[in-house]
């Protein structure tokens, strides 16, 4: 059976100092402690989905603009593949004009040349034909 004397109200006193003392140094700077942590967590949550938020809208943008980009890129060298090509079919048609000129400058050139050497050839055959016929015939023609 229990006794109830004076160690009983000393225990019991030591008891409740005992809890005060722990609910002082241990209990209320643990469960501060414990606050703070949950309110840090919670502050950290809030980063981590504002920042996976902005990430994400900043990933959207740049795979906006990169699109946008590509886009552009494409039209640019398109632009640049027909003005090429019109480049060069300007350029084909001034070497087929300078092609034909050329010809036809050989053309006149050898009419010219032909047209001397028949000229010159036809004054040899007049001087040749002279001298075969001074020749045959012993006098002047």
């Amino acid at each position: 059976m229990v006794e109830i004397n004076g160690t009983f109200f000393i225990q019991l006193a030591n008891f409740l100092l005992m809890i005060f003392f722990l609910n002082h140094f241990l209990f209320k700077p643990v469960l501060a402690m414990v606050e703070r942590r949950n309110e840090k967590m919670s502050s950290l949550e809030s980063d981590a989905a504002r920042y996976k938020d902005k990430g994400e809208h900043v990933m959207k943008d740049y795979e906006d603009k990169l699109y946008e980009m590509r886009k552009e890129a494409s039209g640019m060298l398109a632009a640049a593949r027909k003005g090429g090509l019109a480049e060069q079919e300007k350029i084909v048609g001034q070497a087929r004009r300078e092609f034909t000129l050329q010809i036809e400058n050989a053309k006149n050139e050898i009419g010219r040349e032909s047209k001397k050497t028949s000229e010159s050839l036809k004054k040899q055959v007049e001087e040749i034909s002279s001298d075969i016929a001074k020749t045959l015939l012993g006098r002047e023609v």
